[in-house]
């Protein structure tokens, strides 16, 4: 295979990588700021083999209902105040675009949210 045939090949897949990584970053962007007036939305996506879906189901009495699955395997269902909602949304929009600059990023609020039983149910 010729020198040239490679590079192209190999941009390609590139430019391909870094188009699917836009479209995930700006559709978790608008997902997150989605969650902070709990406007009904979703997002799905490979992570290392495995299939993710999000979810925002929308409002009831309590909140904001948010739904995600994993292979439909495991499952997170929450329900979140309007304060609690948009300090996720914030704090996930914080670290995805802390990850983009330093290649990862960690949220304490956001973990404690997800394993607070008061919010958060896993089902597995």
């Amino acid at each position: 295979m010729s020198k040239k045939l490679v590079v192209l090949l190999a941009g390609l897949i590139f430019s391909g990588v870094t188009v699917m990584a836009d479209q995930l970053y700006s559709n978790q962007i608008r997902y997150y700021n989605n969650l902070k007036t709990c406007t009904k939305d979703s997002f799905s996506f490979n992570a290392l083999g495995t299939s993710v879906k999000k979810t925002i189901m929308g409002n009831n009495a309590s909140g904001c209902i948010i739904e995600e699955y994993w292979d439909q395997k495991l499952s997170m269902k929450c329900n979140f105040p309007k304060d609690v909602a948009v300090k996720y949304a914030d704090e996930s929009i914080r670290t995805l675009k802390e990850s983009v600059t330093k290649g990862s990023a960690y949220s304490n609020y956001v973990n404690s949210i997800n394993n607070d039983s008061q919010y958060c149910k896993w089902l597995y």
